[in-house]
């Protein structure tokens, strides 16, 4: 999960949306982390994942906000596992990649 910092230099770097896939339970302990990014000027789509649930349902709305960006996306969930499958599973369609 990004860290304030990293948020910023996201954001410095031309970066325009933030796709987190963390539950709702995760975010619990992080109150105030969509509206600390929101207040930055980034975009924030919150698609809430829970691993054993990766599939369409997870993906069609992930390619739509990446799809929707104006710019660089950073998509994140705890630890990497969701956000790395569901960046495959994007590229997967979009540039017909096995």
């Amino acid at each position: 999960m990004p860290s304030d910092e990293a948020l910023d230099v996201f954001k410095a770097r031309g970066g325009t949306t933030v796709i987190n896939l963390r539950t709702d339970e995760e975010m619990a302990a992080f109150p105030g982390f969509r509206e600390s990014i929101e207040a930055k000027g980034l975009t924030y789509v919150h698609v809430p994942t829970r691993g054993s649930e990766m599939g369409e349902a997870m993906y069609t709305p992930v390619a739509s906000a990446i799809d929707d960006a104006d710019g660089p996306v950073l998509l994140h969930c705890g630890s990497g596992g969701r956000a790395t499958y569901a960046y495959a599973m994007y590229r997967m369609e979009r540039e017909g990649l096995s």
